[in-house]
């Protein structure tokens, strides 16, 4: 048995990896910040109180090295073990946490799905970004009024990185109190070299490949010790290669060593949580030629050996690339893990400098957890900063009001259309002031003091990540059920105003009584009318319309910080708003899930999946670079063999010359779905795309899973 078995399937089995988004892991890291949040209440210096919760959080962390394991760092859960609980008794729920800090928005929203600058602190170390702050703290003077936030700014980054060299340097000494407990000579050696690195990296530069991985691993942990929530590595292997050429070329490592070590990270980054901790490959380099190296397929070949959620791998494919590289993405996805994602590299970068992001910057993007787009160690993206239901713009007109009282029947499609369009603009406006008091609650009461650090041009501007500091600024606005909404207002026109076979008041009462005693006009709204994704002009033409729309109210508003960002981020959010949504035109019943992609409705596209990749492309996606997935669904055989994988290949990059953002593919049948919910022990390891990211099928909620049959369930397969 290898080395990484153990650490494997102690992964597998831990309680809070079994627990969807987040676990016990997150709460641990959250409960550890507010308990010292709520002992320093009294203080004014909200920066200083983030410091010292930061600080506290990595001093009182229990710490293990476990058998074998040469990269090391730990978060552990609250149902770990009994040691845990009895070294850290202050781990309870405690419901007065929740309430004392939820109330100024400490955590409401999603406020990570961001990368920092590793390759800054590779190639720098901490302690010189601790000088730079040492250096500004000292230059300013004290006697001046405006010196008074900089400098509570700069004491508490400060402060931070402090703390988190004396965590990693509690790690070297557990090392090398281990090594001299440790029988094996040689794992006492591998203890004395673990402990060696924790004492150097990531202060110091990193100069080999276990540096270059141990630095990462640190200030990864770092950051959700910060943030504790979703977050990404960026460009790992563009960072990585270096290192690893200079390691094989000295001979200090082979290509088998170089892999052991990168499976090990790869899988401490399913340690403390299940939820998407993502790394993009390949892409485009600094010299702006495509990126293929030993690091891009170590870490593919890391992932597919060790089977886990995480790292939620993205390819970004882009003109001249590799066919070799995406061949060997294409095997993985045949193998059933869901991964990587394909994302198009143009389109993406086109979107980020039309948002006004430089050029460079823009070419460095990397998806920050499932598909949202962030600017690698120079933004704050607010990726998931909200989200809009497109459905319930219909909801004035189509139901209308359930008291009797009904708006008067708009006298044409346009007029209908008009009104739709007004309640949408609506609808954005309102999400965007619940996102700006979000903003401005954060920026004056949750600092994120390490973070600020790795995140340029905080120190120079002197400001906090969370008060606006990062180079950009951006806040993205998500739009949920973009085929319910065309398909449904193209149902409308057709048999309301061109066939005339229904009156507005008529569908009314249908969708009302939840088509109960409506079957027939149910069925025929579902599945005998033109749909979005299958390549149907009249459908297109509305769903582009509506995109534009969409699109453009979103750029029209704000943050206090930047501008917003429209995308089209799924997740699991078509479940949680289709539960909301009432009976809608396009056939779908109340409660039931909304599209989980942007191109269809799962089980509508029906003309193959080249009608529902073109459907999307033509959309104009670099107009939304917050995010915009496709979901894929496609019978094993056609990536079973060399040749029908180069179809496909050639299919997909076709796709994304042709302005494609993202595309998941799930490579499984309809009958391995069903009998995994028949047999969910027998099929615990069978991963499928959600709406934007991977998870294990039998552990997701039964509404989940009915929408991923649904899908499979598809012509597309």
């Amino acid at each position: 048995m290898d080395r990484l078995t153990p650490i494997l399937e102690r992964i597998r089995q831990r309680p809070n990896y079994q627990v969807e988004w987040g676990g016990h892991a997150m709460r641990t890291l959250r409960m550890l910040r507010a308990r010292d949040l709520r002992e320093a209440f009294d203080s004014d210096d909200y920066a200083g109180r983030a410091a010292r919760a930061f600080a506290s959080a990595l001093l009182h962390v229990p710490r293990r090295i476990g058998p074998g394991e040469r990269i090391v760092g730990w978060v552990p859960a609250l149902d770990d073990d009994a040691l845990a609980r009895a070294e850290a008794g202050f781990w309870r729920h405690d419901a007065l946490y929740a309430r004392d800090f939820k109330g100024w928005g400490a955590w409401d929203g999603s406020w990570n799905h961001m990368v920092v600058d590793y390759e800054r602190a590779l190639r720098e170390g901490l302690g010189a970004i601790c000088a730079r702050l040492a250096s500004r703290l000292a230059a300013l003077d004290p006697a001046d009024p405006a010196a008074v936030e900089p400098g509570l700014f700069l004491q508490a980054a400060r402060q931070a990185l402090l703390a988190h060299r004396e965590f990693c340097g509690a790690y070297a000494g557990l090392a090398r109190a281990q090594a001299q407990r440790e029988p094996d000579p040689a794992r006492q050696a591998e203890l004395r070299e673990v402990a060696r690195i924790c004492d150097k990296v990531p202060w110091q530069p990193a100069e080999t490949y276990p540096e270059a991985l141990q630095a990462v691993h640190f200030v990864y942990l770092g950051h959700v010790f910060d943030m504790p929530s979703v977050t990404g590595l960026g460009r790992l292997d563009q960072m990585l290669a270096p290192y690893l050429d200079a390691d094989l070329a000295a001979g200090r490592l082979d290509e088998a060593q170089a892999l052991e070590l990168t499976r090990e990270l790869c899988a401490r980054l399913n340690e403390w949580s299940n939820i998407p901790q993502s790394i993009m490959l390949g892409g485009r380099g600094p010299d702006g030629q495509p990126f293929d190296h030993l690091a891009t397929r170590l870490i593919l070949r890391a992932a597919r050996a060790n089977r886990l959620l995480n790292p939620a791998l993205g390819l970004a494919c882009c003109d001249g690339m590799s066919g070799d590289l995406l061949d060997e993405a294409l095997a993985m996805l045949a193998e059933g893990l869901s991964q990587p994602a394909l994302f198009g590299d143009a389109t993406i970068t086109r979107g980020l400098v039309e948002a006004g992001i430089a050029p460079a910057d823009a070419r460095t993007h990397a998806h920050a957890t499932c598909t949202e787009m962030t600017v690698p160690g120079r933004s704050n993206i607010l990726a998931t900063a909200g989200h809009v239901n497109l459905l319930k713009a219909l909801e004035p007109v189509l139901p209308g009001p359930a008291d009797g009282v009904t708006p008067p029947d708009p006298p044409s499609f346009d007029a209908l259309l008009a009104q739709v369009k007004d309640e949408l603009a609506r609808l954005i406006a309102q999400c965007v002031v619940q996102v700006n008091r979000k903003v401005w609650r954060r920026a004056r009461f949750d600092p994120k003091p390490f973070t600020s650090c790795l995140v340029d041009d905080c120190i120079e501007r002197q400001t906090d990540i969370a008060a606006g500091g990062a180079r950009y600024n951006h806040a993205v606005i998500h739009g949920l059920g973009l085929a319910n909404l065309a398909d449904s207002l193209l149902a409308v026109r057709r048999m309301v105003y061109e066939q005339h076979r229904l009156t507005l008041d008529e569908l009314r009462q249908a969708l009302r009584a939840n088509f109960a005693g409506h079957e027939p006009l149910r069925l025929e709204l579902q599945g005998r009318l033109p749909k979005c994704g299958q390549d149907d002009a009249e459908a297109q033409a509305l769903a582009t319309e509506l995109f534009e729309w969409f699109c453009g109210q979103v750029n029209r508003h704000r943050t206090p910080h930047g501008p917003c960002m429209p995308g089209f981020l799924v997740s699991r959010g078509h479940v949680k708003h289709g539960k909301a949504s009432p009976a809608s035109p396009d056939g779908r019943r109340a409660g039931e899930p909304l599209a989980d992609s942007l191109a269809a409705m799962q089980g509508r596209a029906t003309a193959g999946p080249t009608a529902l990749l073109r459907s999307a492309a033509v959309l104009g996606l670099h107009r939304c670079p917050g995010a915009a997935n496709v979901n894929l669904q496609l019978p094993e055989e056609l990536l079973a063999e060399p040749a029908s994988r180069a179809k496909l290949a050639a299919m997909l990059m076709a796709h994304f010359a042709e302005g494609g953002f993202q595309v998941q593919l799930t490579v499984t049948s309809a009958e391995q779905l069903r009998q995994a919910r028949r047999d969910p022990a027998s099929f615990g390891h069978l991963i499928v795309r959600v709406g934007g990211y991977s998870d294990y099928f039998t552990r997701l909620e039964p509404a989940l899973q009915e929408a991923i049959l649904a899908r499979s369930e598809s012509p597309t397969r």
